[in-house]
């Protein structure tokens, strides 16, 4: 039974209470057409006070329901028990919840259900509290010991603006695409409530006074506030090219390895797995993407997919001679794979590549790690891979094999698409440093955004002026200033990059 506290009451002023008198038959309905008079052959009952009170949800009416008893002969029947009983509403999606909660003058709770006796002038008193359904609601008057059985009704307005129902409330779009935002206002029970919520956009958007968003041109992160009376609320946009990245997306136990836009559309599927350590990779000259799968402590296994084919294909693994091939890299022209891998115990890393069509295995030397995340990267040229190395960042020329160690720490290394700087990430710290190794700086800390980790990995975009950062959702961040943009498109990805 749902009970609540009439200690603190309203105002007198925020009533509005009209006395209505009815004469309810003995088992019968109001307005009856027989005798009501002294000597009637009926019992008379009459609502004295507090019928068809008028307010909004929530409140506990100072006037009470006051209701008069006379047995058949006209005269007041003190003494007799006067039972009401709150009405359940008729919608079944609302049945839990009250209509009218009730309380006897003596009482600290309300409940759905009173009972008292009429005193001596023949009436009963019960407190009025309006629950949380929008409308006619009524209550069930009886008096066993006279046969009465009536109802009294109330009327009961929604309450003030207390919540925005906005679809959607956070989206993608590209440049200059329009989209409809649907608000909704309600009270604190979900009522509607009627009127007009007023828009502002704020910068690289517009909005229209029906609720139309137009998307600036440039890439941005902004918000519409919507407002109406007191309330206020924001919903969100991401402006976006329809860039295209390679992310594994997770679904229950299964990553997918895919190719999807930006803005969320165009999913293209390359593969499947039950492992979580994928870390795709996909360059603009190629419609391929590679992967690895397995524990790169001892049997992961190199994979390439092809958008349209049934399954993707096994490139490096122990046919090769391998204990474990991990973090494969596409060359920018996709010819090769830069990997790291061991062939014998005790292992070693080390660097190799292969050709994307299985042929012309090469060995580019090994590096000292203790690592887990031992990714390489290659320059927009195609003549320079570097890696992480415990002495710092270790850059081997692919055609002499020649190398050299600059002395600054660099987890996961990644070119910028103009090869002059490298973004790094490093026990969740995000930095960017120069290719000659000066200038490194942070640009994201790990307390910065919620989640960062080292799998998910970092890039750039192909402009040179965003780092994607994988967090709880994929994020980019401005190389400039630091500022994020979430891709909530991308909610159900990680370890993002782009195709370029």
């Amino acid at each position: 039974m749902l009970i609540r506290s009439h200690a603190d009451r309203p105002p007198a002023s925020s009533i509005v209470a009209l006395t209505l008198v009815v004469a309810l038959l003995a088992g019968g309905a109001c307005g009856g057409d027989g005798p009501t008079g002294p000597g009637s052959a009926r019992p008379l009952f009459r609502v004295v006070a507090g019928g068809e009170a008028r307010d909004t949800i929530g409140p506990n009416l100072n006037q009470a329901l006051v209701v008069e008893i006379r047995d058949s002969a006209g005269a007041i029947a003190p003494g007799k028990t006067v039972r009401v009983e709150a009405l359940r509403s008729t919608d079944p999606k609302r049945a839990n919840e009250s209509s009218v909660l009730l309380a006897t003058l003596a009482s600290t709770v309300y409940s759905t259900f009173t009972a008292d006796a009429a005193d001596s002038s023949g009436r009963a008193k019960t407190l009025i509290a309006f629950g949380t359904i929008v409308g006619r609601v009524f209550v069930r008057v009886t008096v066993p010991e006279l046969g009465v059985v009536d109802t009294v009704g109330f009327s009961v307005l929604p309450g003030a603006p207390a919540k925005f129902v906005i679809a959607p409330r956070d989206t993608t779009v590209q440049p200059g695409a329009n989209y409809s935002l649907n608000v909704s206002t309600t009270d604190r029970a979900a009522n509607p409530v009627t009127g007009t919520p007023s828009y502002a956009a704020g910068a690289g958007l517009s909005v229209s006074s029906s609720g139309v968003v137009i998307a600036g041109t440039a890439l941005a992160r902004g918000q519409i506030v919507i407002s109406a009376q007191s309330l206020r609320d924001t919903a969100r946009v991401t402006v976006m090219p329809a860039l295209r990245v390679t992310a594994t997306r997770i679904a229950n136990s299964t990553r997918t390895v895919t190719f999807v836009n930006a803005d969320g559309t165009n999913t293209v599927n390359i593969g499947a797995s039950y492992d979580f350590s994928l870390s795709p990779h996909a360059v603009a000259a190629s419609p391929s993407g590679v992967f690895y799968q397995g524990n790169p402590g001892g049997g992961a296994t190199i994979w390439i997919g092809t958008p349209g084919q049934t399954a993707a294909k096994t490139l490096v693994s122990s046919a090769n001679g391998f204990g474990s091939a991990t973090w494969p890299r596409l060359s920018p022209d996709a010819a090769w794979v830069y990997f790291t891998g061991w062939r014998s115990l005790p292992a070693r890393a080390t660097l190799w590549r292969i050709r994307a069509d299985g042929s012309r295995l090469d060995s580019l030397g090994t590096f000292g790690t203790s690592a887990v995340i031992t990714a390489p990267t290659v320059s927009p040229d195609g003549n320079t891979l570097a890696v992480d190395d415990d002495a710092g960042l270790k850059l081997m020329d692919v055609n002499t094999k020649a190398s050299r160690t600059l002395p600054v720490v660099c987890g996961a290394p990644r070119y910028s698409p103009d090869g002059k700087r490298l973004a790094c990430i490093k026990n969740g710290l995000v930095t960017v440093v120069n290719a000659d190794g000066t200038n490194l700086r942070p640009i994201v800390p790990n307390t910065s955004l919620p989640s960062v980790n080292d799998l998910y990995g970092v890039d750039w975009s192909p402009d040179g002026q965003f780092l994607v950062v994988g967090a709880s959702v994929p994020t980019l961040v401005s190389v400039a200033d630091g500022s994020t943009i979430p891709l909530t498109a991308l909610s159900a990805y990680t370890q993002v990059s782009f195709v370029r």
